[in-house]
């Protein structure tokens, strides 16, 4: 049943984008309510065409009929011009609630008037599309509209003036208040079930962009690998974790050698392609639970949360240098830079997250020296 809701959903919302402008779609405020106003403008379009053979096999009404439906045609579609090619919601809404009131209470004129009519109950239909589409403020205008001409058609009826009676047979205009009857609670729950539908497509965009907005926040948006802000989260969490366990956790400041050089030699596209290769390289050998990060320019960090013995940290170090100096094809040109990591362990070369990184910046240094290798952080470094 999901999968069917779903389904009609995603059918429902691309038929809509490809009739409703930008302005609307990119428009939180008009994106629900655009849509909820297409449905209602296509039923109404529908009703019209629909209606016309029934109006022209009464002989009696089909002059006044067909200048009924010909009016009310021309103004829907005059408003889904507005709404679709123009963007401009408020005038087509309401252009398309006066129409619908206006017709309704015509035809309650042209049945007897507001007493005997079976049509008046539909005049619902325009108030609360209107608190649905419009809000509070412009909803409470068109239910003051609306009260009022009915109002006004009750004293009509009373005086038994400006009305005539097309449906001489009551038993006619029974069938009709039957038939509007149910025609108003399915029009009505129809239109409620499409306002939860695009309620909940409109909450499924909502997360996405919330989503996105987050993912944007913790990650490089160039390599998709966590940012520095993630990384230090992660960092606090894990030295926290490693306090408390008594475990070793090992910090790893990465820098990447001849990276500059390449930079300006051949452009930051091929500076931007060689990061993007490098760190898929380094997402598929990172070993889980361990992260790599990258701050910025060619700085990245490695953070190993927990350590079992020295061997497994240099084994993973060396193979993020080996992963590093792997070459890079950029059409067709074949380009290699190295790295140099300085690591610093908790606790042996320091107890909180700013001496362990200041250490690890230390051995960076060190690394750096030499290129294209590791050292760890040694009490002599400090000098």
């Amino acid at each position: 049943m999901a999968i069917i809701k779903n389904a009609i959903i995603e059918r429902l919302t691309r038929t809509a984008d490809r009739l409703l402008p930008d302005s609307i779609v990119s428009n939180r405020d008009e994106y629900l309510r655009g849509y909820l106003l297409l449905a209602l403008l296509l039923l109404n379009i529908t009703a019209c065409v629909l209606s016309a053979p029934i109006y022209y096999l009464m002989a009696e009404t089909t002059p006044i009929a067909a200048a009924t439906i010909i009016g009310c045609l021309s103004l829907y579609v005059y408003a889904y011009w507005l709404l679709t090619r123009k963007g401009l919601f408020l005038q087509s809404a309401n252009i398309t609630f006066a129409t619908l009131l206006a017709v309704n209470l015509l035809a309650t004129q042209l049945t007897g008037g507001f007493i005997q009519s079976p049509v008046p109950q539909l005049t619902l239909f325009t108030p609360v599309f209107a608190f649905v589409l419009f809000g509070m403020r412009l909803g409470l205008v068109w239910l003051l509209i609306t009260v009022g001409l009915c109002l006004l058609s009750v004293l009509l009826a009373t005086d038994g003036r400006f009305s005539v009676q097309l449906i001489p047979e009551q038993a006619d205009r029974d069938a009709l208040k039957v038939m509007f009857f149910f025609a108003l609670i399915f029009m009505g729950t129809t239109a409620l079930i499409f306002h939860e539908l695009m309620y909940q497509n409109l909450q499924k965009k909502l997360e996405e962009e919330r989503d996105s907005y987050v993912y944007q926040a913790s990650h490089d948006m160039l390599t998709g690998l966590p940012n520095r802000f993630q990384f230090f989260e992660y960092f606090e969490r894990s030295l926290a974790l490693a306090k408390r366990r008594q475990n070793t956790l090992a910090l790893g400041y990465i820098d990447l050698d001849g990276f500059k050089p390449v930079n300006d030699t051949y452009g930051h596209h091929a500076g931007d392609l060689i990061l993007e290769t490098i760190a898929q390289r380094l997402n598929g050998i990172i070993r889980s639970g361990d992260m790599i990060a990258r701050f910025g320019g060619d700085e990245f960090a490695l953070l190993i949360p927990q350590v079992d013995r020295m061997e497994a940290v240099e084994a993973v170090v060396k193979r993020v240098i080996e992963t590093i100096a792997q070459p890079v094809d950029i059409d067709g040109e074949i380009l290699r830079v190295t790295c140099s990591v300085g690591i610093a362990l908790y606790p042996d070369s320091a107890s909180d997250l700013d001496d362990l990184c200041k250490k690890a910046d230390l051995a960076l240094y060190s690394a750096k020296e030499q290129k294209n290798a590791y050292s760890f952080y040694q009490p002599v470094l400090k000098s």
